[in-house]
């Protein structure tokens, strides 16, 4: 089932209900609910703490896709057991086929002398490229990406020629889940109920494990939109790749500024830039304060970045 409801009372609700479901006939049924951020999931932890859920794990979207793909990843491979790619392996791995690469260059001609910081950087770069290709949410950009290709051929192809184990990334657990739910590695009923909590980001391999999830109808999505359709687009879109019919609850469409300004506790404002930004919120606290009788050294004003506010 996939609900689209306002992000705060309403989907902290939905989730309410989700797991109450999900429980209904047994409290002790397990429950996993996947948080997008680690941040979201411990806030999502403790609002169940004190909601007074019992056996319900919060986790990211690889913990679950672990636990399903266990029965799976514990079958050998051509006599070989499968092992995870660490990511210190994986970086000795690229560096071995950005060094081939490079001294191939080299013989033709065309190469160009890499300090031990640019090749580093080669490095990072390569495996930031991988990791995209891994997940297939975005292609690389540019003229290169024939050679980024090749190179990510190469870097598999160097995996499986490894004589100790059948290593596997972590993007593939999703994959690797979703055949083990297809194939007879778990009984119909017998994987956890799972709950998506305002999920905003699934590779391929995730909306795979989400699919075959919600055709065993222990999979609920709850999509959190706020009411903006720019902001709303990539939700809807992911809701969508899913399966979503667009029918939203009542709330998820309504203006944000009204329905979260609605208490007075909070207000929105859209400013050209961080000076007039900055002033608007002095403005804000000078009337605040004369209104209120707030004292200034109760006041503080929160901000992620200190760059554009010096």
């Amino acid at each position: 089932m996939i609900v689209a409801v306002a992000v705060g009372k309403d989907s902290l609700g939905a989730l309410r209900d989700a797991v109450k479901e999900a429980q209904t006939g047994d409290p002790f049924a397990p429950v996993v609910v996947v948080a997008d951020h680690p941040d979201a999931a411990r806030s999502v932890r403790h609002w169940l703490g004190l909601a007074g859920s019992i056996n319900v794990s919060v986790m990211r979207g690889q913990g679950l896709a672990r636990i399903i793909a266990a029965p799976l990843l514990g079958e050998p491979v051509d006599g070989k057991q499968r092992r995870v790619l660490t990511p210190l392996l994986e970086l000795q791995a690229v560096g071995r086929v950005a060094d081939e690469w490079q001294r191939e260059r080299d013989a033709a001609g065309e190469g160009v002398p890499l300090s031990a910081a640019g090749k580093r950087q080669l490095q990072r770069s390569l495996v930031e490229a991988f990791r995209r290709m891994r997940e297939r949410v975005g292609r690389v950009e540019g003229d290169d990406d024939a050679i980024v290709e090749g190179l990510y051929e190469r870097f598999r192809g160097m995996l499986r020629q490894r004589d100790d184990y059948d290593y596997y990334t972590s993007a593939e657990l999703p994959e690797f889940a979703a055949d083990a739910l297809e194939s007879s590695h778990w009984r119909k009923g017998g994987e956890p109920a799972v709950v998506y909590y305002l999920p905003r980001r699934m590779s391929e391999g995730d909306k795979r494990l989400a699919q075959a999830l919600l055709a065993r109808g222990k999979c609920r999505v709850i999509g959190g939109l706020v009411g903006d359709g720019d902001a709303d687009k990539p939700v809807c879109e992911l809701l969508s790749g899913l399966g979503w019919d667009g029918a939203r609850d009542d709330g998820a469409g309504a203006d944000p500024v009204g329905r979260l300004a609605a208490d007075g506790r909070l207000s929105v404002v859209v400013a050209p830039d961080p000076g007039e930004e900055a002033r608007a919120v002095i403005r804000r606290i000078a009337a605040d304060s004369e209104r209120d009788g707030l004292a200034f050294h109760r006041v503080a004003i929160v901000h992620p970045q200190a760059e554009p506010y010096a």
